[in-house]
């Protein structure tokens, strides 16, 4: 096993029972910790051993959903910008992962996403309407798996910013009935909060708008981090390598 395999590896576990214990002593900023979680997710890429690496992804998408989940303190969170906003970075950190790294690995982080149940309010309405709150879990790791399943296509040499923009807005539109069913189910199977057309206009224009800008973002910064190296991106068994230019 190699010294970066371990480095990599331990600190996804070191910084895991850091963050829980964060939570209980003192209070951390959440989206300085979902970016800074969202950026580290993609380190397990680095670990040569395949069953590290999937333990690495899973690792940090658990910090990264427990971090969305802490966005849902109420049932009324839903439809707020925040919210939406964090849901955004979570579904672009999957897509990102899924352009250089093998299907299985990828899955592995939009599984990580039941760990939204047991930071948002979720964990609580579960006593009361166990069905719907596992539904809109299920519906959370779906989500998820979409993004990872259409971003798949770009591992092929010919993907360029055209190709990740065109994908990015096919999944944006694709995905958008189920982020509805998230606000529609609670709002209109058990009353849990109002929802009227307007609302939930605007609502889904933040999705597909804060969508598309994140993940070709992080698409784009992928691509420089790259460039920057003096690498350029190449495919081997449906994963990516980085080759000297």
């Amino acid at each position: 096993m190699r010294i970066r395999d371990i480095i990599i590896t331990g600190g996804a576990v070191i910084l895991s029972a850091v963050y829980i214990l964060s939570l209980i002593t003192f209070r951390v900023n959440p989206h300085v910790l979902l970016v800074s979680f969202a950026i580290l997710s993609t380190t397990p890429y680095f670990v040569r051993n395949s069953r590290l690496r999937f333990f690495g992804y899973f690792s940090f998408g658990l910090m990264v959903y427990w971090t969305i989940g802490t966005f849902l303190t109420s049932s009324e969170m839903f439809k707020d910008y925040f919210f939406i906003l964090a849901l955004g970075v979570g579904n672009a950190t999957g897509a990102i992962i899924s352009t250089i790294e093998r299907s299985e690995h990828s899955y592995s982080f939009s599984v990580s996403a039941v760990a939204a149940y047991f930071s948002s309010f979720l964990f609580g309405f579960m006593q009361e309407y166990p069905d719907i709150s596992t539904l809109i879990i299920l519906l959370l790791v779906i989500l998820s798996a979409i993004w990872v399943h259409f971003f798949q296509d770009l591992k092929t040499t010919r993907a360029d910013s055209r190709d990740l923009l065109t994908t990015t807005m096919k999944t944006s539109l694709l995905t958008s009935p189920i982020f509805l069913l998230l606000l529609i189910i609670p709002s209109y199977v058990y009353y849990v909060f109002e929802l009227n057309y307007m609302e939930l206009g605007i609502v889904l224009f933040r999705y597909i708008l804060l969508s598309m800008v994140l993940t070709v973002s992080g698409g784009l910064l992928r691509d420089f981090v790259v460039y920057l190296g003096g690498y350029k991106l190449d495919y081997v068994h449906d994963r990516a390598v980085l080759k000297k230019m």
